[in-house]
């Protein structure tokens, strides 16, 4: 299974990292993202990862970055549905 740098636990708005996220929890949290902002998840997830750079958190950079990639497969997918 694959392994980005971080894990992602707790919820909310900021939820604390951990030491790695499988992809299965990178598809999770786009889930959530998607399930709770529907059409503005990318900006959500923008936000995120701006407000993570501001911080120079950067592995929070990291993992939102691979959280957008997921959100923007899944998005896809809802696009090609009838």
């Amino acid at each position: 299974m694959a392994r980005t740098a971080l894990r992602v636990s707790g919820g909310g708005d900021r939820p604390q990292l951990d030491a790695m996220a499988s992809d299965h929890e990178l598809w999770a949290i786009a889930l959530n993202v998607e399930q709770n902002y529907g059409s503005e998840g990318a900006r959500h997830i923008a936000e995120r990862i701006g407000g993570a750079a501001l911080a120079g958190e950067w592995e929070a950079v990291a993992l939102w970055k691979a959280v957008a990639a997921k959100y923007d497969l899944l998005r896809q997918d809802v696009g090609a549905r009838p």
